[in-house]
Order: structure tokens, then sequence, then C-alpha cells
């Protein structure tokens, strides 16, 4: 039998016999455990062993549903706690199992209640678990079969696996939280931006609706132009816009410059110093209105010095009023066209 025909065949046998009572429930589990094509422990040998009466005071007594060993090597390998099949977890029964693990002095415990779980406890502050639902082709029901088949149980590759389910988890999480706040245009930009020009992939994706389909939406054409709404808040600084694009894995050999829409008239302005020239140069702008970031990279010497206005009264800037809404994102005093050099436009939300 293969691990998934292994699997199955305990799901089988868990939604047949749901409604059993401990008893029943404890003797199936003797036999799954039993089984030569599943895990292949001996009862003669004691390999399964049942209802041990551990001592605790001179009146207590504890009573564990399954303890597995190794008969080879004369050991406990881990314990198993039974309930009945339609019960949901509960935090008591872990903690009855974790009492047991501690009396066994067993690092290893499983809980079978309406679904199935593994724990490996390291001491009273380190644990790890994973929770496996009994449905047929599970891979993590798989794994339970092949980690803890006789002459396959490891207790470090059990915590191995573990540590690694928690973490692919966690991942899978922070993920999901990423993407709730990604604009999924900007991936579309960077995936083909080493294929074609940035202003050509978003001619192509401007009209993408994206959601758990794309769709395509004709443009709308507009007659007059959009009325200007003047927020008094600029939300977002220099040192929050550049943490931002350095979380997308942009990097700064100098601060980069920075223009926030203007809140009186339609541009950016900024006065960088004319130093920025002579070295690679990053530009950020942030459109407040629309909640963008725009990121421009303009290679040393790709603009002389000489196209840009010099402010007059301080000789050593520039003055750059760069137009808003404009798609050429262009300096009104040189006419310099800062499109060319635009690397990201990052849509973010923030109050």
């Amino acid at each position: 039998m293969t691990l998934t025909e292994k699997w199955n065949a305990i799901v089988s046998d868990f939604q047949a016999n749901k409604n059993l009572k401990e008893d029943a429930v404890q003797n199936l589990w003797e036999e799954i455990f039993a089984d030569a094509d599943v895990f292949g422990y001996s009862k003669r040998s004691r390999e399964i062993d049942i209802w041990r009466n551990i001592q605790i005071g001179s009146r207590e007594r504890t009573v564990p549903d399954i303890i597995i060993r190794d008969s080879v090597n004369d050991k406990d390998l881990f314990v198993v706690e039974l309930k009945q099949h339609n019960l949901p977890f509960n935090q008591a029964y872990k903690e009855q199992l974790f009492s047991y693990m501690r009396l066994l002095e067993l690092k290893v415990g499983i809980l079978i209640c309406d679904k199935l779980y593994i724990y490996v406890r390291e001491n009273y502050r380190t644990e790890y678990s994973i929770e496996i639902s009994f449905t047929k082709n599970s891979k993590y029901g798989e794994k339970f079969i092949e980690l803890f088949s006789k002459g396959d149980f490891n207790q470090e590759r059990i915590r191995a696996f573990l540590i690694e389910t928690e973490k692919t988890k966690s991942n899978i999480s922070q993920i999901k939280k990423d993407i709730q706040q990604l604009d999924l245009k900007d991936l579309l930009v960077e995936y083909y931006s080493n294929k074609y020009t940035i202003e050509g992939i978003r001619t192509a994706i401007e009209h993408l609706h994206i959601g758990n389909k794309v769709t395509v939406t004709p443009p709308v054409e507009h007659k007059t132009q959009p009325q200007l709404i003047v927020n008094n808040d600029d939300k977002i600084g220099k040192a929050e816009a550049i943490r931002l694009f350095m979380d997308l894995g942009y990097t700064f050999p100098s601060k980069p410059t920075y223009a926030s829409k203007n809140k009186t008239t339609n541009n950016y302005w900024t006065n960088p110093n004319i130093a920025v020239l002579h070295n690679n140069w990053y530009l950020i702008l942030n459109d407040w209105i629309s909640k963008k970031l725009y990121l421009f990279y303009i290679p040393y010497n790709s603009i002389k010095q000489s196209q840009l206005v010099t402010r007059n009264d301080q000789p050593n800037k520039k003055q750059l009023v760069i137009k808003y809404s404009d798609s050429t994102f262009t300096d009104e005093n040189s006419g310099v066209s800062f499109r060319p050099y635009l690397q990201r436009e990052c849509r973010r939300r923030w109050r």
C-alpha cells in the first residue's frame, strides 16, 4: 500500500466510526497501530502498551490510552490520548496528554478526537504542533504515517517537520496579508519590465480590474477634467516613502530626492542639490491624492547639469517643477521628461 492508500484507509475507518464510544475507539486505534500494512507495531511484543497503570503518589495513578514502544531497545516512543471521534478539540484533552508526556519523560504525543494533533514538547515554554483533518489524500496525513511507522520513528525528524509546517503556515499567512496591501498591477509591471518598456506595460494593463478573476473593461473618456480634491494632510513623508520602496527590495546609496504633490498647484516642487547629477540619482514623487508613489532612477550623466534650471538665490541647487497628472512627468522649467526613468509605481494605503 502507498502512503496515500494507507491514510485514506484510516480516514474511511474514522468516518465509519464517528459515533463510537471511547472503548470502541481504543480498540479501533489499537488495530490501526498493529496493522502490518499501516504502522506495523506488534501487540505480542508489547510495542502497543494499553492502559498502563502509572503510579503518581501513594494514592493517585493515571492510565494513558496507548503508549507505543520500541521493543528492541526497550523504551517508550510516544503516547496517544484518544477521545470520541465526534468530539472537538478541548484544551483539557491537550493538558491530559501533556501530563502523560511529562510522567513518561516523552517529548512526542498524539491527541485524536475529531481531528488528529501531533505535539513535540521540549519544555514548559517550547512546543510545536500540527492539526490534521481526517480528509482523504491529505499530504499531512501521509506524512503522519511515514514518520510514525515502526522502524521509521525519529523524534528529530518529527520535530523538524512540525517546525517547517508552522513556518510554512506563517509564511502563507504573511503572503496573504502582503497581497492585501499590494497592487497586483505593480507585480505585472515588475514581471514584464525586463522584456518591455514600463510605459508599454502600463498602457497594456491600464484597464485591467484584478480580483479573483482578471477582467478588462473599456476605457472611459472624460470630457472634463476630474475635480481636484484637496486633502489638507500629506499622510506619508520622505522617510516612510523610502522605507516602503526598501521593503520592495530597492537600495539607495544616498537619500533619494523627494517631492510631494503641492497642495495648492498641480505640480511637484523640489530643489535637489546639483550633486545628484554627478551620481546615480533616485527621485520619489508622492501623489497623495491618488495614494501613489513613483520611483525614478536617473543614471549618472543621463541628464546634463545645463539641462535643468538653477535657482537664482541658491546656485548649488536645481529647481524642479514637475507637472502633476502628466504621464510624461515633465519639468515645467526645463522641459525635461522624467518618464524614461520611471522604475516603479507603488499604490499604498495610508491615512
